[in-house]
């Protein structure tokens, strides 16, 4: 059997415990073997520098992807790794950023990123939404760091947390306590 097809196998997507329209976590998939390309990004990650975040959007500081390419692209390179970032969509539709690590013994990590544009009929908004999937994919990926005020997802989250309701006894069994 091929590796990919016994990578395919092996690596089944994380299911969404039934939850429609809702966005699961990245799913992170390998090759059936990673002893070439894991010491081979570790070397990277032992010789990547943090980025700074240099640039503003409604009122956040982020790197942009170049900056974060520019620091981490060209030592994957040199240590037999290549990147690509594609879309594609998913069973139901919608569309994922897949991004690969691909190493130079045909080993692989991939990983996919849902895309959630505020507009999905603007595509400026589908434009962003794609560039901040490759940066953020891309980052995790390679263990990249920016350094800078991190919100802790402040800017992702509702401003309101919303209130979780609390489980209720169940009356039937209320007379064994």
């Amino acid at each position: 059997m091929a590796e990919t097809e016994q990578a395919k196998s092996e690596h089944k997507p994380v299911p969404n415990n039934g939850a429609a329209n809702k966005p699961t976590v990245e799913t992170m998939m390998t090759s059936a073997k990673v002893d070439k390309i894991v010491p081979a990004l570790i070397k990277v990650q032992q010789s990547i520098k943090t980025v700074t975040k240099t640039k503003v959007a409604h009122k956040y500081k982020y790197a942009d992807l170049p900056d974060c390419f520019d620091e981490a692209l060209p030592k994957l390179n040199a240590n037999g790794i290549a990147l690509t970032q594609v879309l594609w969509p998913d069973q139901t539709g919608a569309t994922k950023l897949w991004s690969l690590l691909l190493h130079t013994s045909g080993q692989w990590i991939a990983s996919q990123h849902p895309l959630h544009p505020k507009d999905k009929t603007d595509a400026h908004a589908f434009a962003s939404a794609i560039s901040y999937a490759r940066r953020y994919t891309f980052c995790a990926q390679v263990g990249l760091t920016v350094k800078g005020e991190d919100d802790d997802a402040g800017a992702a989250m509702s401003a309101k947390p919303q209130a979780v309701a609390q489980p209720r006894p169940d009356k039937r069994y209320a007379n064994q306590r």
